[in-house]
This record gives C-alpha cells, structure tokens and sequence, in this order.
C-alpha cells in the first residue's frame, strides 16, 4: 500500500525554480532509501515517510519527484552505477584475468547497490542491466586474442556472465558465508580473489598464467 505522504502540501512549481536544490534533495532522498533498507532488511519493506524524514526532505516531494517506491529505488540504483561504470571503466587497459578480478573487487565495494538490483529484480519485471559494460568487454577480449594473451575458442560472452553471476553471488551472500566459515570478511575477499584468479588466468595461452 502507498505510504500517505501526500498531505504534506508542495508546490512544484516552486520547486522546479531551484534545480540545484532537488538535486540535492534527490541525491538525500536516494542515500536515505539505501541506508534505510541496509538497517532495516528487504523484507521490512521501505516506507516513504521515513525515508523523507531521514533525508530531511519535504514528505510531499517523494511522490513528486518519484511517483512509486520502485522508481525511487531504480534511481538511488541508477545514481550509484555511473560510481560503479567509472571503477570498472578504469580496467579497460588491463587484459582480461585482471580486469576479472578488479570487477568482483569494485562490485564488492558497492554491496548495498548489488542487493537493491538484486531486490529491483525480484519485486517485478524492472529493467535493471546487469552488464551495462558487455560491449566493452568483449572489444577488450579480442583485443586480448589478437595480442595472445587469450586462448582460443571460449565463449566470451557466457565467460562475461559467468564472472558477472559469481561476483553479484558472492557480494550477496559474503556476510552470510564470512559468519558460517568463522573468517573475517577481509580475509574471505583475499581468499575469494584468489580463488577466482586461478579461474581465469586458466584462459591464457601458456602455462596457464596471464602475459
């Protein structure tokens, strides 16, 4: 159900006058959803009212500025990527076992934003793009094949979403896995790093390490 926040009276047209401050009330709006829902858990739900309250935004301007829940949440998510594009955007030189491993390290960085997409998908049919960069990559893989530092012959697409489903995997369940193993979470990335490392650097030519 709607959280009823509409009687709080705005005026839009007011507000549309002062551009910087609804980016600013956005950006509050979208980290209060995120802090919210890390507290609280998915399954609390997320109510409307609190999150204007703990962004100190006028309740009014959550419908105003989003309409639904889900597109206040499709934003904060949205804001978050262009973060998340820029890290792994950064490893467009490095070849293709290492800019593996920087895309689990950068995902792990930005776990609140993995849960809500995660959430985003699961609560309806929500276009949430979980390989905004695949175009990237795969220029980045031939360009790895010309240059021998691949093998031949693997699919480099389902390699791309096999890397991608184990990091989102991983960053779910780190926390979970970090209490049932007794490991402290630096030491269980560390080891999930190398883990994952040993995968990859398989695909090199020769003797199965990265040139």
């Amino acid at each position: 159900m709607p959280d009823a926040v509409h009687s709080t009276s705005i005026d839009p047209a007011e507000d549309e006058e002062h551009p910087t401050g609804r980016a600013a009330s956005e950006a509050a709006l979208e980290q209060a959803a995120l802090a919210l829902l890390k507290e609280n858990g998915a399954l609390a739900g997320l109510n409307l009212r609190e999150v204007a309250d703990r962004a100190g935004v006028n309740r009014g301007l959550v419908y105003h500025y989003y309409g639904t829940r889900q597109d206040l949440l499709h934003a904060a998510l949205k804001r978050d990527l262009g973060a998340r594009l820029a890290e792994i955007g950064e490893g467009g030189s490095l070849d293709f076992p290492k800019r593996a491993r920087q895309l689990l390290r950068t995902l792990t960085g930005h776990e609140d934003a993995i849960q809500l997409a995660t959430l985003l998908l699961l609560d309806k049919d929500t276009p949430v793009t979980l390989m905004p960069l695949l175009e990237d990559w795969r220029k980045n893989i031939e360009r790895d094949r010309k240059k021998g530092r691949l093998k031949e012959g693997f699919d480099e697409e389902a390699m791309v979403m096999l890397i991608t489903c184990l990091a989102y995997g991983f960053v779910l369940f780190r926390s979970q896995l970090a209490r049932e193993t007794g490991t402290p979470l630096p030491d269980l990335d560390w080891r999930i790093d190398e883990a994952l490392g040993l995968l990859v650097d398989g695909l090199a030519p020769a003797l199965g390490t990265s040139q």
